[in-house]
């Protein structure tokens, strides 16, 4: 079996990273937790996390409002007690915050199929590559179209 090791290794960080994953969704119904990384310069990214939820944006205010010596600033607040569920996945395409909205389990589903991945003895084809590609566009081009809408 070719590239045993680096399997292994690969399933075990998947894994790793899958219960941190579901800690930090269990955390965030007591603590909303807000992570702002400046990264290329101005241009800062927020990581969100509060009602079983992860918003990833990138507002253009916190650029410019920005007052931390370091490139990262941490905070943590008591989550609201709303009650009400949000999306499960959402995409913000405008000017002034572009970001993605998700559940914390659609991350968890996608990590634990990653780290099961490398096991899975599949020969692809041209064939195969084309229909798979083929339906990777069609799925984006309905996510560019329901976020126009």
């Amino acid at each position: 079996m070719r590239f045993r090791r680096l399997r292994i290794a690969f399933s075990v960080v998947c894994g790793v990273l899958c219960l941190l994953l579901i800690m930090l969704c269990v955390r965030s119904y007591r603590q909303s937790d807000t992570l702002y990384v400046r990264v290329l310069g101005m241009r800062v990214v927020q990581f969100n996390s509060t009602n079983g939820h992860l918003l990833i944006e990138s507002p253009n205010s916190a650029a410019r409002l920005w007052r931390h010596p370091r490139e990262w600033f941490f905070m943590t607040y008591p989550a609201p007690q709303n009650g009400s569920p949000g999306p499960m996945f959402a995409v913000a395409l405008t000017l002034a915050s572009p970001g993605i909205l998700l559940s914390f389990w659609i991350a968890v589903l996608t990590l634990g199929l990653g780290a099961g991945m490398p096991w899975v003895k599949i020969r692809f084809s041209l064939r195969g590559l084309l229909i798979a590609m083929t339906l990777a566009a069609l799925i984006l081009g309905a996510i560019v179209i329901a976020a126009t809408k």
